[in-house]
């Protein structure tokens, strides 16, 4: 069974978050466990992720966003971030072909006399 990269990546954040925790809780003199987690493990868990964003390479953070949130037509679906979404052709103001321009000689100009 293959596991895909968003499971590696979130497998092995929660096992060195709870080795530092256990390591925390052992070494320190804190009376509860949740009062460990949130003194000191969630500034550590915010850091951990402001470093991963901030270091890991933009393709790895773009395969990852994929991989978590897929296109599944649900509301809210972003198109930016799925394949498919671009048109083939582009028309805009560069790479349109000009129409052509009528040039109307001033002898061919008739006034409708009444």
């Amino acid at each position: 069974m293959d596991i895909s990269l968003v499971h590696k990546v979130i497998l092995t954040f929660i096992a060195f978050n709870a080795a530092v925790a256990s390591a925390l809780y052992k070494f320190t003199d804190v009376s509860s466990p949740i009062t460990l987690i949130v003194h000191l493990m969630l500034p550590l868990i915010v850091w951990q992720i402001l470093l991963v964003i901030t270091f890991f390479p933009e393709q790895f953070l773009m395969d990852f966003i994929d991989e978590l949130y897929r296109y599944d037509n649900a509301a809210g679906d972003q198109a930016l971030l799925f394949e498919g979404t671009t048109r083939d052709e582009i028309n805009s103001h560069g790479d349109a072909p000009r129409s052509p321009q009528i040039v109307v000689d001033d002898d061919d100009i008739h006034l409708i006399e009444s």
